[in-house]
């Protein structure tokens, strides 16, 4: 079973605060559907469990990719 990388686990994080702050703050001239908003929310929430869950795990975990999450511990 494939699982996503450390660093593309922190990318998907970084990718969806941006678009927060697009679709909070940003000048858009646009209206999402409420069930778009909605599956963004459910995605975003699904994902940071997904996270939480894989760094609970410390088992074969390799040096690396334990520094790199005690330097992106938010």
């Amino acid at each position: 079973r494939l699982s996503p990388t450390l660093q593309q686990r922190l990318d998907s994080y970084d990718n969806y605060c941006s678009l927060f702050q697009v679709v909070l703050h940003g000048v858009v001239n646009m209206q999402l559907p409420n069930q778009w908003l909605w599956d963004m929310v459910d995605e975003f929430v699904y994902q940071f469990q997904s996270f939480c869950q894989y760094r609970a795990k410390m088992k074969n975990k390799t040096e690396q990719e334990i520094a790199l999450l005690k330097q992106n511990d938010k």
